[in-house]
């Protein structure tokens, strides 16, 4: 999945589908550098199971990384 961030710029990530669904989700960023909160929202097109990441002194990249490793992680059952 292609990302834009709030500078403009444009990033691939593997974004994997919905763990409860399969959906696709959808990849929304909060802010940007400049501003107190920066954060990141994952939500998925289907059931619409959100995940919602904020930072206030860390950077937009690493409110980014965590959600998007949040997201990704499945485990065995």
């Amino acid at each position: 999945m292609i990302i834009q961030d709030n500078h403009g710029e444009q990033h691939e990530y593997n974004v994997l589908p919905c763990p409860l669904c399969g959906e696709d989700p959808e990849v929304v960023t909060i802010g940007n550098d400049a501003c107190k909160s920066r954060g990141v929202r994952i939500t998925c097109k289907g059931c619409t199971l959100k995940l919602e990441q904020h930072t206030l002194k860390k950077g937009f990249e690493y409110a980014f990384l965590f959600t998007l490793t949040k997201w990704n992680r499945r485990t065995g059952i």
